[in-house]
């Protein structure tokens, strides 16, 4: 996983980078909010680890700024502050904080909270159906995944060029975009993608289908959709990247 380090502690931010390296995480540390914003702007990272307290810029300024310009980029949020701060660490989770994390950290418990993040799998449904993408994501919520929705193919290539998503389920018939146009589009931004077709044509939508299975389609799911299949899915593709992670 590629981290920030965000801290004005500069003992703080070398111990970190020592340690999340020795994990073989890939780390980069900076000791300003402005300089945090600089870093998103040019750069991905799966996670922030960042102090509220700050001077010039705080935490919690530069928390807004950064959810503005990636909106689904996790930041935890570290403090040395307790009672007499809660307003700050209420503050924080409202505008977005992933977590707060209180000093000194427990090193243990965050190299734990680092691992299972990054073997999580970020899933993606694209479909014009609200109801359905609210049904799918309730359904999955319930499984403790994380998934993201879209309704048009153009807010999902947003998405995708925000987040490393590891797999997304598409509609066949969008507004804007076939699901192969899209799949192929997505492919472009990430390669490692995995694609998996849903739709209520099953017939009509064969020969796209069978193009798609060309372009390294996984599956197609008809609807109604059986959810135990998607989670027997699921299982399987987390199972790859842990394996692949632990590798």
């Amino acid at each position: 996983m590629k981290i920030l380090i965000v801290d004005d502690d500069v003992r703080m931010t070398d111990t970190l980078l020592d340690i999340l390296k020795e994990k073989n995480h890939e780390v980069e540390a900076v000791n300003d909010g402005f300089d945090a914003i600089k870093q998103i702007i040019s750069q991905n990272y799966g996670l922030i680890l960042m102090d509220i307290k700050m001077p010039r810029l705080n935490g919690i300024e530069t928390l807004k700024k950064i959810k503005s310009i990636k909106p689904f980029i996790k930041v935890f949020m570290m403090t040395a502050f307790t009672n007499e701060k809660e307003d700050w660490i209420g503050e924080a989770l409202k505008e977005g904080a992933y977590r707060v994390l209180f000093k000194p950290l427990n090193i243990e418990q965050l190299i734990q909270i680092i691992e299972k993040l990054k073997n999580e799998i970020e899933i993606l449904l694209v479909d014009d159906d609200l109801e359905f993408l609210h049904t799918f994501k309730e359904n999955l919520h319930e499984k403790k995944y994380k998934i993201f929705t879209s309704a048009t193919g153009e807010d999902a290539l947003k998405i995708v060029k925000a987040i490393n998503i590891d797999l997304v389920f598409i509609d066949i018939k969008l507004p804007d975009l076939n699901g192969l146009d899209l799949l192929l589009a997505m492919q472009k931004i990430n390669s490692s993608i995995k694609g998996i077709f849903v739709t209520g044509y099953k017939e009509e939508m064969q020969e796209l289908i069978k193009e798609a299975f060309k372009n390294g389609l996984e599956a197609c799911l008809y609807k109604p959709i059986d959810f135990q299949h998607v989670f027997s899915l699921l299982k399987k593709y987390k199972e790859i990247k842990i394996k692949i992670n632990s590798d």
